[in-house]
């Protein structure tokens, strides 16, 4: 069993390559759009972009949920 000190670290360190991901595929995402792609051909990718989101909002809330 994890300790609360190394969960936290764990699940920033998920948070952190989510947010990585998130911005790449935001910046991307963005392009396709300004380079004319439809949105309805994008939108999986706006879906995932959501689910993301709230991935990193739970990491957030569950790590100072943790910390007390």
């Amino acid at each position: 069993m994890l300790d609360t000190q190394e969960a936290c670290l764990l699940l920033r360190r998920r948070r952190e390559r989510l947010t990585t991901r998130l911005t790449d595929v935001t910046r991307e995402h963005a392009r396709a759009l300004d380079s004319g792609q439809p949105w309805t051909h994008l939108a999986e990718v706006d879906y995932a972009l959501s689910q993301t989101a709230a991935a990193i909002a739970w990491l957030d809330r569950t790590i100072d949920r943790l910390q007390g």
